[in-house]
């Protein structure tokens, strides 16, 4: 018992100095960038969504063990990346590659996507374990 809350204090220490480093030091540097970093590039958030995506319809094909797994991680990835790209773009607008920047996303548009995405992502999420189910069960013997 001891051991545990030793280790909470421990955690909970490191959580608070790291939370006011970041405030003092890392964000006002983010928010101070003159130009976006290239990972902030819309275009290649959905070149590099289609990658787990095509991913998955393979293990779909498949009869992988991991499938579900492998699933489940890849609509984490394309939720938090998605969703942070949607935040930046509430401040900053979306940058299009060979288009440019967009105007800034207007606060209904950002919520009602935000709401979405992680719903969409679900509902792919229950068809892949749906189909997994019906793969077992065409599988199992008659008894």
């Amino acid at each position: 018992m001891q051991t545990k809350f030793l280790l909470l204090s421990i955690f909970l220490v490191l959580c608070t100095i790291g939370f006011v480093l970041y405030m003092l030091y890392v964000q006002q540097a983010a928010l101070s960038l003159e130009t976006r970093p290239a990972l902030h590039n819309s275009t290649l958030l959905l070149a590099i969504n289609l990658c787990p995506a095509v991913i998955c319809w393979c293990l779909h094909l498949s009869k992988s063990s991991y499938r579900t797994t492998i699933v489940l991680l890849c609509c984490i990835f394309a939720v938090t990346w998605t969703t942070h790209h949607l935040r930046d773009g509430l401040r900053r607008g979306l940058w299009i590659a060979p288009f440019g920047h967009t105007p800034a996303l207007p606060k209904w548009l950002y919520l009602s996507a935000t709401t979405a995405v992680p719903l969409t992502a679900r509902i792919f999420m229950l068809i892949d374990v749906a189909s997994t189910d019906a793969d077992r069960k065409s599988q199992l013997p008659d008894v």
